[in-house]
């Protein structure tokens, strides 16, 4: 960036770069202290089931499997499954190996991958929110903002080291598009805005409401403003449409070049997203004067992509899963809290329900608030940035796993409207003692820290030990798992979210992970263990299974529990004849050797 050298401009090239130290600043505070944590209680340390799946794809993906291969041969065991996840981020955390292993040794290197990948996602996050809150509240938004950032508990925990699942770097893109579309009018931030909505469909499809959203928000702005904004909805268009197609060949499997499936950026998504920055540049360039005409042909673009998605793939038009199994979702799916409405998560986890969706809710209500107070030249960028949110907000309320979205999107809004409720206080006729001691109430209220305070009100104790205890953490982490390993290599069939970890911290293989395209293994899994014995014997024969692993505290081990089947005959210590206890067996680990020739 060139900087001025003289009056007003100087001065505002100064506050920018002055802004961007402080979201540096915040980004180092936030970075140091989760290291810190992390040595000093290493057992904060640990992966959940995606980011062992993404550490197996990244070792893999080093041990020199194919960029366009995503098949996962150790899982679904023999058969193997075809991931929906693209390489594009095991490459990221698989060139921060490759740099590190040049001062370290290959465990070392990963290790600090492991560390550094999450928290760097987290520095555009950073920058991405101090833009929002500069643009909208001045200096002072960028400041609380930055403010409610670093001390967002609910938040911050997706970028804690460890956390190399793909949502964190999703999280980054999305509120860095949203930075740019709140300058509409501005064409550079508009092609930045159209290759990184490409860019997180080609990472996951949990950013294609945000990406469908960014699109219709630019055609309605178009639609209502006309000229003036058609060279950034040229850009847009045109970035979109350019990035879609080469991230279609340069990064998705090769299966799904020519499948056009739902759950992935495929031959479903691709021709759908280079038709759509296609009618946006068209649109942008032929001279329309009318509302009505501009409405008309907007109106006409989402015809047509609908009438194409429904020749591709009809199917899709239901959403990412519709093609799921019915009897994978009565078995598994209805189980996952994070994919339960907002009001049933209310009893399931009270205390997160208070620390992150009202928070998200409070974030969103303070958006409107701020959104209608604004000035007159403010109101339109307030509008985008309060749309985002509400989209957000009724995905996270239908599924609460969009909760991060909804608070991520919402912390400009709620600096926006402390901000200006700061100024009004900062003008009443208070002791400059008591204004300062209003606007720090203010800002506490307005914080995650005080909903993190007002949560513990509503989790007994006594619920959440009880919810630890029996939460099945423990079965899919390394301490535990790594016993197996003292056994010959083979193959496994354990509770479904023991899998990701088994292929991480193991030689075996496994039968399911929690990941619907290996949908037979998760129905031959619940087979295994709460199915009828005939079927079971005969499921652990066609596959070759080795071994039988079971984790009492888990809550797979209650839930096949009730069903008549292997697990309930466990419980009541009663063990098949096909089947011998191992001395590798922990507390923790119930391990069964199978005996073939019974089966």
């Amino acid at each position: 960036m060139a900087i001025s050298t003289t009056g007003p401009a100087l001065a505002a090239d100064r506050a920018l770069l002055s802004d961007r130290w402080l979201a540096l600043a915040a980004w180092a505070f936030v970075a140091g202290l989760s290291i810190v944590q992390t040595v000093l209680h290493p057992q904060a340390f640990f992966l959940s089931t995606d980011d062992a799946m993404r550490l197996t794809e990244v070792r893999d993906l080093l041990a020199g499997q194919g960029w366009f291969d995503l098949t996962q041969q150790r899982m679904n065991v023999p058969f193997g499954v075809a991931m929906h996840w693209s390489h594009v981020v095991d490459a990221g955390i698989a060139a921060l190996i490759l740099l590190f292993r040049m001062f370290a040794n290959t465990q070392t290197a990963e290790t600090g991958a492991l560390w550094a990948w999450p928290l760097l996602t987290l520095l555009p996050a950073f920058f991405a929110l101090r833009t929002i809150g500069a643009r909208l509240a001045g200096r002072e938004g960028a400041a609380i903002v930055l403010l409610l950032g670093v001390s967002c508990l609910a938040l911050l925990g997706i970028f804690q080291p460890g956390r190399i699942d793909h949502h964190n770097l999703q999280l980054a893109l999305g509120i860095s598009m949203v930075a740019c579309l709140i300058e509409y009018k501005e064409p550079k931030g508009m092609a930045l805005a159209g290759g990184l909505a490409a860019f997180s469909l080609a990472i996951g499809l949990e950013t294609l409401p945000y990406v469908l959203l960014a699109g219709a928000v630019v055609g309605v702005i178009w639609v209502i403003q006309g000229s003036p904004l058609k060279p950034a909805m040229r850009v847009f268009g045109g970035v979109f449409a350019g990035a879609a197609a080469i991230l279609f060949f340069a990064a998705t499997a090769t299966a799904e070049r020519v499948t056009a499936s739902c759950d992935t950026y495929s031959l479903f998504y691709a021709p759908l997203a280079m038709t759509g920055g296609i009618g946006l540049v068209a649109m942008g360039t032929i001279t329309m004067t009318s509302l009505r005409d501009r409405a008309f042909a907007f109106a006409g673009l989402a015809i047509v992509l609908v009438a194409l998605a429904a020749s591709i793939n009809p199917q899709c038009l239901a959403g990412p899963l519709s093609t799921i199994d019915a009897q994978l979702d009565a078995i598994w799916l209805s189980r996952i809290e994070e994919v339960q409405p907002a009001w049933r998560f209310a009893f399931l986890e009270p205390g997160y329900f208070v620390s992150g969706y009202l928070y998200a809710l409070a974030c969103f209500l303070a958006t409107l608030a701020a959104a209608g107070i604004a000035s007159r030249e403010l109101r339109a960028p307030w509008i985008v940035l309060a749309l985002f949110n509400a989209m957000a907000l009724a995905i996270a309320t239908a599924e609460v796993r969009g909760m991060n979205f909804a608070i991520l999107f919402g912390l400009p809004g709620m600096a926006g409207f402390v901000a200006m409720a700061a100024a009004r206080i900062q003008s009443s006729k208070l002791s400059s003692l008591g204004r300062a001691g209003v606007v720090i109430i203010a800002l506490f209220l307005a914080s995650n820290v005080a909903f993190e305070f007002a949560s513990r009100a509503f989790a007994s104790s006594a619920k959440d030990e009880q919810s630890v205890a029996h939460s099945g953490f423990t079965c899919f982490q390394a301490a535990t798992l790594q016993v197996l390993d003292t056994l010959p290599p083979g193959r496994i069939a354990a509770f479904i979210d023991q899998g990701p970890g088994i292929l991480a911290y193991t030689k075996h293989a496994v039968v399911a992970g929690p990941y619907h395209r290996g949908a037979n293994g998760i129905i031959d899994t619940y087979t295994i263990f709460a199915g009828r014995e005939a079927q079971a014997r005969q499921i652990l024969e066609q596959r070759g299974i080795d071994y039988v692993v079971v984790c009492p505290s888990s809550p797979d081990y209650t839930y096949y529990g009730q069903r008549n089947g292997l697990i309930a005959r466990l419980q009541r210590h009663d063990v098949p004849h096909w089947l011998t206890p191992m001395t590798a067996s922990t507390p923790e680990l119930q391990i069964f050797r199978v005996v073939g020739d019974k089966l």
